[in-house]
């Protein structure tokens, strides 16, 4: 799980997007989405985060 999270800021928004999906189509149970939706969202704000740091800077 670890390793995983790590990759995610090498991937593309798109790329997200579709393992997001690619997720929620593994485990149609209600509970199992409503988890991965909450990982999803918390590893694409740390990405955000990362985006606005590199952003920042980049400005000075």
């Amino acid at each position: 799980m670890t390793q995983i999270i790590e990759e995610l800021p090498r991937l593309t928004l798109a790329e997200r997007r579709a393992l997001c999906t690619r997720i929620q189509e593994l485990e149609p149970e209600q509970e199992t989405l409503d988890l991965c939706d909450t990982l999803a969202l918390d590893a694409v704000q740390m990405l955000d985060r990362m985006e606005e740091e590199d952003a920042r800077r980049a400005q000075r």
